[in-house]
């Protein structure tokens, strides 16, 4: 049960590793969006 356990947020963990790498070049892009926009509306 503890093993199962130990293993469940290890799995957890590397998930929202991966979700992390993942999403920063879209965050980055997201940020770069919205400097554009702002930079249009002045």
């Amino acid at each position: 049960q503890v093993l199962h356990m130990d293993f469940e947020w290890k799995t957890n963990n590397m998930c929202i590793m991966l979700d992390t790498k993942l999403a920063m070049p879209f965050l980055g892009t997201k940020q770069i969006l919205i400097n554009s926009i702002h930079i249009k509306g002045d």
